[in-house]
């Protein structure tokens, strides 16, 4: 009876919940550096299940993150939103600087903070992401044990070879950065978000716009980034992890995307087993306007099926276990 109870008691925990006012500020270290991030706790005493996101590309943890964070801590789910080394609140030399790797180790560290607090369910931890943020969750979901189920928005694939050819100016500041950062001269900067014809780093699908209104309460924002970021982006491919992925998946794609196509998010994981694919009309950003509940809803549903099923299941051995001791 008391193991029924038991079940019964962990079942309701999970949906018995409300989100506090305000995330939490928490800081941990990573790459040499103090990685700062919000973390979003459900109300109640836990261990909760808890996943961790990193913004999209030069992007900051107040930019969209909260409206997910949010709603998943209404859910029950702890959120740790973290800036990347040398954006936002988090320290780092050399700002504006994107450097994928440094990004993923930040990720797996976000889960290693998560892993040792007692708040959380160690054996219930998750990744998501857009964009960029949702490149590197492919690649810790391939490659991180931790990681029980995972949410992708929007996830860069790898750029077309023919991106920056197009644009000369922009081969020019890349070639220049370059030649800074080994001289240790004053880096070549680009604009992140610009309209057609600029010399930035996205000028389609409504960045600029966007941009704007994405970035009202977020004030440690810039709009800029090194050029060499550029270059870490078009050799970056997350192809060959995102066949290695074994864990549930939720991949959010967007029709006309011309930035992250959605043609190639199907062709990298359309034959992976256990990715559960929605498709959205509309483009990159456009994704989160009128269809920005819609997408919060998925990823809530996808993290309180598969984490709250992971800890049912646990639940469910323990009583049987206690009931075959007695």
């Amino acid at each position: 009876m008391n193991s029924k109870r038991r079940f019964i008691g962990s079942c309701l925990a999970v949906l018995n919940v409300s989100v506090r006012a305000q995330p939490q500020n928490i800081s941990f270290a990573s790459v040499g550096e103090t990685v700062v991030g919000d973390l979003y706790l459900p109300k109640g005493n836990g261990p909760f299940p808890a996943v961790v996101t990193g913004p999209g590309f030069a992007g900051v943890k107040e930019m969209l993150i909260p409206d997910y964070a949010n709603a998943l801590a209404s859910a029950g789910i702890a959120t740790l939103a973290f800036d990347y080394i040398g954006f936002g609140a988090s320290s780092g030399k050399i700002r504006q600087d994107i450097q994928i790797k440094d990004q993923i180790t930040s990720y797996r560290d976000a889960l290693g903070v998560l892993e040792k607090d007692n708040r959380f369910d160690s054996k219930r931890l998750g990744a998501w992401g857009t964009s960029l943020g949702g490149a590197h969750t492919l690649v810790v979901s391939a490659n991180d044990p931790r990681v029980k189920a995972a949410v992708a928005i929007i996830p860069h694939i790898e750029l077309d070879a023919k991106g920056t050819e197009e644009q000369p100016s922009m081969i020019g500041a890349i070639e220049a950065d370059v030649k800074a950062a080994g001289s240790g001269g004053k880096r070549v900067m680009v604009a992140v978000s610009g309209n057609p014809g600029d010399n930035a780093a996205m000028t389609t699908d409504g960045a600029v716009a966007w941009t704007k209104d994405v970035t009202k309460n977020a004030p440690l924002y810039r709009n800029e980034v090194t050029a060499s970021s550029l270059l870490a982006l078009s050799t970056y491919s997350t192809v060959a992890d995102a066949a290695n992925i074994k864990i549930p998946l939720r991949a959010i794609t967007a029709k006309d995307d011309s930035i992250t196509p959605a043609s190639k998010i199907h062709r990298a994981l359309d034959s992976v087993k256990g990715v559960d694919f929605k498709d959205f009309p509309g483009t990159h950003f456009g994704l989160f306007g009128a269809n920005l509940t819609a997408t919060i809803d998925l990823t809530v549903d996808w993290w309180t099926n598969f984490l709250s099923f992971v800890r049912v299941s646990l639940v469910q051995e323990e009583a049987k276990a206690e009931e075959n001791e007695s």
